[in-house]
């Protein structure tokens, strides 16, 4: 039987992976507009809140990457 990470690695042409990719970018991008946003109006908790929004979103696509550059 299979576990759940298993289950779900696959390869980047499939299109699980790229809407999975396309998906972790949105999140970048609404970071990016969150962080403008806060920047702009001088917030500094919703900066704070934003950058590392942005960061955990980096370590995951990253992960996202590195996983399928992994030979299996």
């Amino acid at each position: 039987q299979k576990t759940a990470y298993e289950i779900y690695q696959c390869d980047w042409s499939s299109d699980v992976c790229s809407s999975d990719l396309l998906g972790w970018a949105l999140f970048i991008v609404s970071a990016l507009a969150y962080i403008a946003s806060s920047a702009r109006s001088g917030d500094t908790l919703g900066l704070i809140g934003g950058v590392a929004f942005l960061a955990a979103c980096l370590v995951f696509v990253a992960a996202l990457v590195r996983e399928s550059r992994t030979p299996k």
